[in-house]
């Protein structure tokens, strides 16, 4: 019993720290397009009105699917 407590304890903290692995990922992902924006613009020779377009399509994509993400979530729940 002792040792099943303790497999669950070291569960949970693996969890947690792969949440947080993924969660860094998640927002270096975000971050980096900001970053490579310039490069972006001289490699495929687009002009600031035209990244701004790229960032909106991302910002929009991200936004609904952080809808669907929530709704997702309370249909499963923390099982």
């Amino acid at each position: 019993m002792r040792g099943l407590i303790m497999k669950r304890k070291t569960m949970g903290w693996l969890i947690v720290f792969l949440l947080f692995i993924v969660y860094m990922l998640n927002y270096m992902d975000r971050s980096a397009l900001s970053i490579t924006a310039p490069l972006i613009e001289k490699e495929f020779r687009i002009n600031a009105a035209e990244m701004g377009m790229i960032f909106s399509a991302f910002f929009i994509g991200y936004a609904l699917f952080n809808f669907i993400d929530g709704w997702a979530s309370d249909k499963v729940g923390p099982k």
